[in-house]
């Protein structure tokens, strides 16, 4: 599966007008530590609309049911998100995430809404401007790396 992302820009090439997104879908499974592919692009080096699809990606595989596993609740979902900031994810867009979720009111039925609960037991801290960042406390749990790259235990 790790060839996806390749295959889906060969079937977009002939779309000529969609010469950006199709960079965007090819840098979608880079990491921001570097061991992502297909390029193994990190950091800011991964596109900003790559980034922000992972994280999108992400989430979307962790909250919606599939035929072999439950969806997981918005705690649990922003939990495994935060835990991959900085290795797997931008954590600047993975808290970004998090400020328009809890903005549409999606986070309020797992008490994860405002800026106290938002940062609650999820190894956050408050940077200037009311934002959160993940702590390099928070940022680190015990077996990430297994399972992260691809949310619910099979490539995206």
């Amino acid at each position: 599966m790790s060839s996806h992302p390749a295959v889906s820009v060969a079937i977009l090439r002939p779309l000529e007008y969609l010469g950006v997104v199709r960079e965007l879908i090819l840098s979608h499974h880079e990491r921001w530590d570097g061991t992502g592919y297909p390029r193994g692009l990190a950091g800011e080096a991964i596109p900003l609309g790559a980034r922000i699809l992972a994280v999108v990606d992400a989430w979307q595989s962790l909250t919606v049911e599939r035929p072999f596993r439950a969806a997981r609740e918005a705690a649990e979902a922003v939990a495994e998100l935060r835990r991959e900031a900085g290795r797997q994810f931008d954590a600047d867009v993975v808290e970004a995430l998090v400020r328009v979720l809890d903005r549409e009111g999606r986070l309020r039925e797992c008490g994860l809404s405002g800026r106290e609960g938002a940062q609650a037991g999820h190894g956050a801290a408050p940077i200037p401007g009311g934002e959160v960042r993940p702590t390099a406390a928070g940022g680190g749990a015990a077996g990430a790396g297994k399972g992260t790259a691809s949310p619910g235990g099979r490539d995206s």
